[in-house]
Parts: structure tokens; C-alpha cells; sequence
């Protein structure tokens, strides 16, 4: 902890007089909340975690965390809103900049009381009362699948005194888990069902009513038999003086915790100590099983502290969506069953996949699951998010849709996931009911909220949450404003101005709360991303269409991921500033898709960044879709006539990108339309492209760099982005005239601009460059370790930079007439290769069949290689042209005429595989393209 004097902002920090002056006036801070202050500013910038702050503040006690909200609250009440930041689900950040200064006085502070602090909120309120149903023991359930190791690690929690608690989503499998743990108990389990009941005095009753003992009416004054404490609450006071800080748990149906919460939920469920005696002797040592104690989660604080202050031997195993948050609590959250990997091999044995095998099975003895269906198996796993309630009702489609179909009808997953087993309790025969069950027990606020996370798709930033939740409205509630979709060029995202402090902070904490319901999953990054379950999120969305809501939270999802996207592709923006915006894919996609019928100039302008942005992803191609999907909004005539040339540029630089025939045509195109606009840095670019999508060098293309060299000598305001587009061009100019050195030399210089512009994906494009440059010059040995680094350290295997890094490779090999090594790298080499579209890997075959003198074979590799680039309208490079004429020679001078043309008509039929197969040969493993292939663009009179 920091012992000198700190000032930061309008603030000192006193440690030893423990004291806070604000403007020189002393501030009434609580002891708990002072040393909360001193942890966090001890370590500015940093992540505080919850365990760390609790662990420090309150040395040697379990306390709840809604102890920890209460005081950083009270915090905030004095530093105001800005100072601690909030990170749902992992802890608190202190953002001021603390500087040390000379201590105003020796004199020392007597130590703050120890005594303990009001905790904060009410006691929940009681819902109407029903009737307690008896409970039974544990009943049977279904052979668990995929749960070997979380059984073997709760089944050894179990073999220890306390409460273990099992945490997790709906649907996930806690009652399951908790039926087999409780099944396979030494000395037996008894098992009550907290689901049906309504009223928190019905809770020990439950118990009672199970171990069949008799206990003293709800609300009688048992205070007498237990030495004086009054109410039925001296367990719950004994619980408290072992070191309980609110057993009531961390939140109720209402969302309220605390101490006072803790003692009137033990009254109402009438624990006393002798209440508490007469259930453990009838116990006598079995595990008792508390399940689906969300909605009272209150009460069974209240009893299980009791029990455990009154015999901590107890075993006790309790289910809930969040924790009870007393002594001697254990917390497990189970997670959904584990996902396959593409490169994993089918397994019925472990995991989602053998679960819904097993299901299938169960539903359909005719089913059947082999390494042929396993595409389609991960794919409805992954997305069913494994979760096992979901797992277990698509499974019971699969005799009605098939797998396919099944796929098929997952675009809607919650109408579709209505069967069940009827067996089953009502809240888990359906998805839905589970779901329905969840949403009940939430306050008005988190529904809110909970409907607003289904806007977002792939998860979510707290940023864009706050962006697209928070109220600027004065008393709206987080996604309840209607939001004018008018939106110019230049439109900026993120919180509005006008959202208010306190609304962004209720947005924050009402986050905390669906983590701890486990409504929301967090991952372990930091910062991290947040998500919906896609069966929850499909939920939400029902229910955010019905609120009538859903058009205002979309709008401002669109002009969120706008002005995220706008603010990563400026021209002076690094990978820092462009790496938030690459990791919203999913939302960029959904963003757009909504906005084009609604918001056409905010969707045009999206789609422009986002093309730009994601050049060098793996998802280039995509995002090519998108902006070709603009196109009608363009040709529309409603938009400004510059935001229509941005579109036609960018669009030009894809087709650039992907070595389109027309590419040169569209360019031509662009470099109209910004000259008549009077844009000197528009027709720059474009220029650009014109040189850069020629094959043969002319007099034009020397007018068109030159003129490019005048307009960047008439702009020294200009970022530096465009000097390594000059230099770029430059390159290509070189190329185009056989000035294999100078090529080399330019390349070099790109290099080092994108470097300095702190542009990782345009200096990997470079280093692709500069290995043709040396390729050009004959220097093949130099290429092959940059080629080999570059794929090692490139952060996306599937992006574009990687499918040129391998195509240089792979030529270098071939030159070298190292075929072996050629062989072994093909494979990874063509996957990426025909993820972007681009054939190259044929003529490089064409070339290896021929030096090895198999001249048929290299005929039927040339006429495939011609196809595929006319198929894909590539042009064809001069490296591609040399392998494929020096292919065709050397094949011409063992075949003749007649028998090299029927070859080469029989290669324009080969398929990709086929091709594979004859060069890598017969028993190679299939090259699986891992993405659609690439959109064809639609033609239009330029």
C-alpha cells in the first residue's frame, strides 16, 4: 500500500493520517471504503480484481461482493464517476494519474474502527406465497456425456465439509451434474427442489418436509428455545459472528443483498438454532442438495449458513444461476460441454458432439455419425454453443429434419428447440421454458438489458454496450430511446454525448448482474469480451421485437460500429486504433445488413471502412460482399457524389487486390469521377490502381505516376499513407519495365514506411513484395527463410498476406526443385490460396509434373490451371505465364499434337481435389477449402 502523500486530480490522498482532501477539505469516507481507495490507487492503469480488493479490504473474512459494490459506490459519491472504472465480471480500474508529494504533516491518525459497515441495499421482496411441495430423493436421470472431469473434480469438492455450489447458465446441466453427484453420495443424498416454491418461508419447510421432521410454524417466536435470540434468526447471528458479511447472497429476485437482507430472509424461513439441530440430527450426515435456488436465493443463504454455523461437517450441494455467498461456500460454474476443433477427429465418447450423437441415437435407431457427417456436426454444436438442454432438443429433430435440415432450421433455434422429454421438470422440457424461467427471475432493468445484448453478434466490448444502452433521455431506461436514423458522412459513435454519467454507470452494473445470473459470458481477456450464449441471444431478440425497441438499439448499434470503424481506418490510424474495429466482424456484418434499407448512407459509408480495414483478413472476401451489396444504394442517386466515388475506389482496390481482369477499367472509372469532383487525393489513389492493375508498360502509365509525383509534391499536408502508396506504384512501374533492382529497391522503401506508420498488415504485404523482387532476381535461396518467418509470426494464418506469403514459398521451392518440401507445404498452401480466390497453386503443379517428366499428367495440369484462372477472371501473371509456358513446353516435347490437346481438354474438367490427388498423390489427405468461394462481382458498362 502506498504510505506517501498522492494528489491526483482535485485530490489528496493521505495513507497514514488515513484521510482524503478534496480541494483541501476533508471527505467522510468510511474505514472499508478508504482502504479500497488506497488498493486501487496503488496500482493506477491496472485491473483490480474482485478476489484482490475483497482479499485486501477485508482481511480474513468471506464477505459477499455486493459488500464491494456498496463501498466503491460510496467511493464514487466522492470522487464522481470517472475515477474508478468498472469491469463487469473481473473488477475495478483506478484511471486518475496519482503523483507523489511532500507529506503535509508527521502527526498520525489514530487507526480507523474495525467495526463493520452497513452493507447497502433492502432485503428482495417476497414473491406471493404457494404451496411447498414435498421433495424426494434424488431422482434418476439420463446418462451424463461429456462430464468425466467435472465429476471427478465436485465429486472430490464433495469429500470436504461446506457448501458446494454449482453456477452456471440455463440449459447448461447443473441438475443433471447435481443428480449424479447426489446419486453416487457415500451415505446417501436427500433432494429438494426449490423451483416450485414461491415464498422464502417456504424453504425450510422443503427441507423439513423431506427429511420428514416436523418443524415450528413460519413466523412463530422460536426466539425463547434458542437463548434469547430473537425472531428465528441465532443461527443466522452465530453464522454472521463466524464471519458471514450477508449471507443473503450476492442478489435476490429484485436484485437486493446484504446483511439485513440475510437476517429477514432467515426469519422468514425460520431457522433458528433449534430449527437448525432438528434438521441436521434427521440429516444424520447424508449431502443435502438444494436445486434451482436462484429465485430464493436469499432463503437459502439464510439456511445454508445456518446449518453450516450449527455443524460445519455439513455437506451441502446447492444449484443456481449465482452464487449463495456465505462461509464456507465453494463455487464451480459449469460451462457448456467443449466444442471440436476442425482438425479434431470424430469422438462419441467426450464433449457436445457425442452428446447430441447419443441424443440423435436415442431418437432415431437408424441415425448414424461418421467422419462424413462431422462438418455438419460442429457445425450445430458450435452453433447450439454446447450447451446441453439445447444439444438434447435439436437432437430430438434430427428424425424429422435430418442433419441438414437441422443445420438449416438453426437460423431460428428458439422456435425450433420447443421438444422435449416430458419426463423432464416444466422449466426443462423446452428450451424456452428454461429460458422463460431465467428472464422471470430478472428485474425491469436487467430485462432491459438482456434484450438489448441481442442486437450484438459475436460478442461485445463494454464500450459498444455502453454505446448502444445507455439512455441519453432523461429516466429511459438502458434501450428504451428512440434514435433518429439520419446519419451523414463523418457521423461519430460511441457513448453519446449527452448519456449521462450515472446512466453509463447503471449500464455497467446492471452488466455485473447478468454475469453473476451467468446470462452473459465473459472471456479471460483484457479488456474482455462480452457475449449471449446464440440460444440466449436468439431469445433476447424475440423479446426485444416485441418491446418495440429493437429499431432504436439497432440504429445505434450501426452508428457505433460507424464510428469505430471510421476511427480505425483513418489514415493515420495504427494497429492499435485498427485492432477493436477487426475484432467486431460479426457485428460490422449485421450492422450493414440492417442499415442498407434503413440507413443507406451510413451502411455505404460502413462498408467502405470495413472493406479497407479488412484487406489483409481472412475475411476479405466478405467484406468485399458487403460493399458489393451497396451497389444499388450507390446507383441510387441519393447519396453524395463523393461518398459514391469512395465506394467506386474502394471497390476498384478489391478487384485490385484479387487480380481482376477489369480491375484496370474500374480504376480508369474512379480517376473520372474524383477529377470532376476536384479531389487531388482521390485521383491520386486512383492513379494508383490504374498503374498497379497493368500488365504491360506504356507511355501512359509513366504520365499517370509522374502526375501522381506532382500532386504529391502540391500536398505536403498529406499523411504519410500516401507516400508508401507512391512508393508502391513505383515499384510496379519498375516491374513493368524489367528493372528488377529498382523493383527490389522500392520495395525495400514500403517497407519501411509501413513500419513507421506502425502498419503491420501493409509491411507483410511488403515482405510478399520484396520475395518477388528477389524471386525476379534470381535470388530464390535469400526468399525462403523471409517467407518461412513471415508465415511464422503472421498473427492470421487465413489472411490474404499469408495466402501470397505461401504462393512465394511454394515458387521458390519449385525453382529450387525441391519437390519434397514443395509437397509438404502444398497443402496448407492451397487451403488459404482458395480461400481468397486465387488458382496460382495450378501452374506451379503444371510445372512440378513437368520436370519430372509426367507429360500427360503436366498437359491435364495446364488446361486445369487455364480454367481455373479463366473461371476466377484472374489475370494471369508473369510468373504464373512463365510456369504455365514452360509447363507446356516441356510436356509438347514428348507429346504430340493431337495427344497434348485431348490432355490438356481432359485437365479443364479436374476439380481442385482431383488435381491434389495427382500431384501429392493418391492417399493424400483432401485439401478442404474453408470458405465460400469468392462472390463474383456483377459486371456493369463502366
Amino acid at each position: 500500500m502506498p504510505m506517501q502523500v498522492l494528489r491526483f486530480d482535485r485530490f489528496e490522498l493521505q495513507p497514514r493520517e488515513r484521510r482524503l482532501l478534496v480541494e483541501g477539505a476533508p471527505a467522510a469516507l468510511g474505514a472499508r471504503a478508504f482502504d479500497l481507495l488506497l488498493a486501487l490507487v496503488a496500482r493506477p492503469g491496472e485491473l483490480v480484481t474482485k478476489g484482490e480488493l475483497l482479499d485486501t479490504v477485508w482481511p480474513g473474512l468471506v464477505v459477499e461482493e455486493a459488500n464491494l459494490t456498496v463501498q466503491v459506490s460510496s467511493l464514487r459519491k466522492v470522487l464522481g464517476g470517472e475515477l474508478i472504472a468498472t469491469i463487469p465480471g473481473r473488477g475495478y480500474r483506478f484511471t486518475g494519474r496519482p503523483e507523489a508529494v511532500p507529506e503535509a504533516s508527521p502527526a498520525m491518525a489514530s487507526p480507523a474502527s474495525a467495526a463493520t459497515e452497513a452493507t447497502g441495499a433492502a432485503a428482495a421482496q417476497t414473491p406471493a406465497p404457494g404451496v411447498a411441495p414435498s421433495a424426494s430423493a434424488p431422482p434418476p436421470g439420463p446418462t451424463l456425456i461429456g462430464r468425466d472431469e467435472d465429476l471427478a473434480r465436485l465429486s472430490a469438492a464433495l469429500q470436504r465439509p461446506g457448501c458446494v455450489t454449482l453456477i452456471g447458465p440455463a440449459g447448461v446441466g447443473k441438475t443433471s451434474l447435481a443428480r449424479a453427484l447426489a446419486a453416487a453420495a457415500e451415505g446417501g443424498a436427500v433432494w429438494v427442489d426449490l423451483a416450485p416454491l414461491t415464498d422464502a418461508a417456504q424453504v425450510t419447510a422443503a427441507v423439513a418436509r423431506a427429511l420428514d421432521v416436523a418443524t415450528p410454524p413460519v413466523g412463530a417466536n422460536v426466539g425463547g428455545g434458542d437463548g434469547g435470540a430473537a425472531g428465528g434468526v441465532g443461527a443466522a447471528g452465530a453464522a454472521a459472528a463466524a464471519g458471514v458479511a450477508g449471507a443473503a447472497g450476492a442478489a435476490g429476485a429484485a436484485g437486493a443483498a446484504g446483511a439485513a437482507g440475510a437476517a429477514g430472509a432467515a426469519g422468514a424461513a425460520g431457522v433458528s438454532a433449534n430449527t437448525a439441530a432438528t434438521l441436521l440430527r434427521a440429516l444424520r450426515g447424508r449431502l443435502l442438495v438444494l436445486d434451482n435456488a436462484e429465485h430464493l436465493v436469499d432463503a437459502a443463504a439464510a439456511l445454508a449458513a445456518a446449518l453450516l454455523a450449527a455443524d460445519p461437517a455439513l455437506r451441502l450441494l446447492v444449484t443456481s444461476q449465482l452464487p449463495l455467498a456465505v462461509a464456507g461456500e465453494h463455487v464451480h460454474r459449469i460451462e457448456p460441454l467443449a466444442l471440436p476443433l476442425d482438425s479434431d477427429a470424430l469422438d462419441l465418447h467426450r464433449g457436445a458432439v457425442a452428446l447430441f450423437v447419443e441424443r440423435a441415437r436415442a431418437a432415431d435407431h437408424r441415425f448414424h455419425a461418421g467422419e462424413e457427417q462431422l462438418p455438419l456436426l460442429r457445425d450445430i454444436c458450435r452453433r447450439l454453443d454446447g450447451l446441453p438442454l439445447a444439444l438434447e432438443m435439436a437432437a430430438a429433430r434430427v428424425p424429422a429434419l435430418g442433419l441438414v435440415g437441422l443445420a438449416r432450421a438453426l437460423e431460428r433455434p428458439v422456435a425450433l428447440l420447443n421438444a422435449g422429454r416430458r419426463d423432464a421438470a416444466a422449466r426443462h422440457r423446452t428450451l424456452q421454458a428454461a429460458l422463460d424461467w431465467s428472464y422471470g427471475l430478472l428485474a425491469p432493468d436487467e430485462q432491459r438489458l438482456y434484450r438489448a445484448c441481442g442486437v450484438f453478434s459475436g460478442g461485445f466490448t463494454l464500450e459498444l454496450l455502453v454505446a448502444v444502452a445507455a439512455v441519453p433521455e432523461q429516466g429511459a431506461g438502458p434501450g428504451a430511446a428512440p434514435v433518429d436514423g439520419r446519419v451523414g458522412m463523418g457521423t461519430q459513435a460511441g457513448p453519446p454525448a449527452a448519456v449521462a454519467e450515472e446512466q453509463r454507470w447503471a449500464v455497467i452494473d446492471t452488466l455485473a448482474q447478468l454475469i453473476d445470473r451467468s446470462l452473459v459470458a465473459t472471456d479471460a481477456g483484457d479488456p474482455p469480451r462480452y457475449r449471449l450464449l446464440e440460444t440466449m441471444r436468439a431469445d433476447a431478440q424475440r423479446r426485444l421485437a416485441a418491446t418495440g425497441d429493437e429499431a432504436a438499439l439497432r440504429s445505434r448499434h450501426a452508428q457505433a460500429l460507424h464510428g469505430l470503424a471510421q476511427r480505425a481506418a483513418a489514415p493515420a490510424a495504427g494497429d492499435v486504433e485498427r485492432a477493436p474495429a477487426l475484432a467486431e466482424h460479426d457485428n460490422l456484418r449485421e450492422a450493414i445488413a440492417w442499415a442498407l434499407p434503413r440507413m443507406p448512407q451510413l451502411a455505404v459509408e460502413l462498408a467502405v471502412y470495413v472493406s479497407h480495414l479488412a484487406t489483409f483478413t481472412a475475411w476479405r472476401l466478405e467484406a468485399l460482399g458487403w460493399l458489393e451489396a451497396c451497389e444499388a444504394a450507390v446507383e441510387g442517386g441519393t447519396l453524395p457524389p463523393s461518398l459514391r466515388a469512395r465506394w467506386w475506389s474502394q471497390r476498384a482496390r478489391q478487384w485490385l487486390m484479387s487480380r481482376d481482369l477489369h480491375a484496370r477499367a474500374m480504376a480508369e472509372h474512379v480517376c473520372g469521377l474524383f477529377s470532376a469532383l476536384g479531389d487531388d487525393l482521390g485521383e491520386f489513389t486512383a492513379r494508383s490502381y490504374i498503374v498497379r492493375a497493368s500488365s504491360v508498360a506504356s507511355d501512359d502509365l509513366e504520365g499517370h505516376v509522374a502526375t501522381m509525383r506532382t500532386l504529391f509534391a502540391r500536398h505536403p499536408e498529406w499523411p504519410p499513407a500516401q507516400e508508401l502508396l507512391l512508393a508502391g506504384t513505383e515499384a510496379t512501374l519498375c516491374l513493368l519495365r524489367a528493372d528488377y533492382e529498382g523493383l527490389l529497391r522500392h520495395r525495400l522503401r514500403e517497407q519501411e514506411l509501413a513500419r513507421a506508420l506502425d502498419n503491420q498488415g501493409m509491411a507483410d504485404a511488403a515482405e510478399t513484395n520484396i520475395v518477388s523482387a528477389l524471386q525476379h532476381l534470381g535470388r530464390h535461396e535469400e526468399t525462403l527463410p523471409r517467407s518461412r518467418a513471415l508465415l511464422a509470426r503472421l498473427a492470421d494464418p487465413q489472411s490474404a498476406n499469408a495466402a501470397y506469403a505461401w504462393n512465394g514459398l511454394l515458387e521458390s521451392l519449385l525453382r529450387l526443385r525441391r519437390f519434397d518440401e514443395f509437397r509438404a507445404a502444398a497443402p496448407a498452401a492451397a487451403r488459404v490460396l482458395r480461400r481468397h480466390g486465387l488458382p496460382y497453386i495450378a501452374d506451379q503443379y503444371a510445372l512440378v509434373l513437368a520436370l519430372e517428366g509426367r507429360a500427360e499428367a503436366a498437359a491435364r495440369m495446364v488446361g486445369h490451371a487455364r480454367r481455373a484462372f479463366a473461371q476466377c477472371g484472374k489475370a494471369v501473371e508473369e510468373t504464373t505465364a512463365g510456369n504455365l509456358v514452360e509447363a507446356e513446353r516441356l510436356a509438347r516435347q514428348v507429346l504430340d499434337a493431337a495427344t497434348f490437346a485431348a490432355c490438356e481438354a481432359e485437365g479443364r474438367d479436374l476439380d481442385d481435389a482431383a488435381a491434389d490427388r495427382m500431384v501429392l498423390g493418391p492417399d493424400s489427405e483432401p485439401v478442404n477449402e474453408s470458405a465460400a468461394p469468392e462472390r463474383r462481382a456483377r459486371r456493369r458498362r463502366i
